[in-house]
């Protein structure tokens, strides 16, 4: 299928990226190819989908984008005392991988309690694929 091919072609996209940013800057490289390609391959898919669908980029689909935006914000803030705060690079491993596992389960909360707070549908979807029988129980 069409999404399938742009996902293999996006992945030999990454990684000549990799190979070509990985020299000039080092780790920092490999993140920014993974973002470059992620964006290539949702333009992509938006590009090739406005074949069957006119406007696939409605105002919920712009709503949902805002939404991650701000929870993305919220999360950042919430985080970014701790991190400019501790320096981890000289703590033993298990402090490290307890502070890391810490800061992910904020992120976490900061994230699915903004997402709750902003009523967002996504939820629902989430609560469907972890337990689907109790969300059709209770419909």
């Amino acid at each position: 299928s069409t999404p399938l091919k742009v996902s293999v072609g996006t992945v030999g996209f990454n990684l000549l990226l990799n190979v070509a940013l990985i020299w000039p800057l080092g780790a920092a490289g490999l993140a920014w190819s993974t973002a470059i390609s992620a964006v290539v391959q949702v333009v992509a898919l938006l590009l090739l989908i406005r074949r069957r669908v006119p406007h696939p980029v409605d105002r919920y689909v712009l709503t949902g984008w805002l939404r991650t935006a701000l929870l993305s914000a919220a999360m950042a803030a919430a985080l970014l005392p701790f991190v400019l705060t501790f320096d981890l690079s000289r703590t033993p491993f298990a402090t490290t991988a307890a502070a890391v596992l810490g800061l992910v389960l904020l992120g976490m909360a900061v994230v699915l309690g903004g997402a709750w707070l902003s009523g967002a549908e996504e939820l629902a979807w989430l609560s469907n694929i972890i337990a689907p029988s109790r969300v059709a129980a209770a419909s």
